[in-house]
């Protein structure tokens, strides 16, 4: 929903737009908008884990793909992410770009058709999102969280309203049973009721 998507953006601090563009465009290889968050998520601790102590298991990327960490840690993680893609090109071997891609994440290396070629394939697939209007703004998801939040203390309302109504009928309604018995006896059960009301 986009009430989620909007939560996962703030969780893994990239704007709802980017979010839904690189998760339509992860769909295409198989990743859940879920396992993109987590996708960012990790990238973004890798680096911060290098960044304080010159470790970790991202190490050998950062001391081979010529990657300024300074200029990294000043990005957002769908950023970083495409800055890392960049320095894959470097790399001469598929084999290698899976290595340096899964020690940022689990299943990053999924992500390689996108990324190759200086993102070609995710710059179409973010397009193509745009196009389709599934890409949504911080704003349009702001618009609909709002709106969420009416709804939901409407319901609330509802069925408080409904609670209450059904406290002040239920002495109304206490005798109600034992009458309507009474009468069906009266015509022989629900059969004779019926079978009075056909022929009249």
């Amino acid at each position: 929903t986009i009430h989620e998507l909007n939560s996962l953006a703030r969780s893994v601090d990239v704007s709802v737009d980017s979010l839904s563009s690189w998760s339509y465009a992860a769909q295409s290889v198989g990743l859940s908008s879920d396992k993109m968050g987590d996708i960012f998520k990790d990238t973004s601790d890798k680096i911060g884990d290098f960044v304080a102590t010159g470790g970790g298991e991202a190490k050998d990327l950062f001391d081979n793909l010529n990657l300024s960490i300074e200029e990294l840690k000043q990005l957002h993680p769908d950023q970083q992410l495409l800055a890392i893609a960049d320095g894959l090109e470097q790399v001469g071997t598929h084999g290698e770009k899976v290595f340096y891609l899964e020690s940022l994440a689990d299943e990053a290396s999924r992500l390689l058709p996108l990324l190759k070629n200086g993102a070609t394939g995710l710059l179409k697939m973010q397009r193509e999102a745009d196009l389709l209007g599934v890409t949504l703004s911080n704003i349009d998801a702001a618009k609909v969280e709002h709106a969420s939040d009416s709804f939901r203390v409407l319901g609330v309302a509802a069925e408080g309203f409904a609670n209450q109504l059904t406290v002040q009928l239920s002495a109304a309604f206490a005798g109600l049973g034992e009458s309507v018995l009474v009468l069906l006896e009266q015509f022989g059960g629900m059969s004779g009721v019926v079978e009075t009301v056909v022929n009249n």
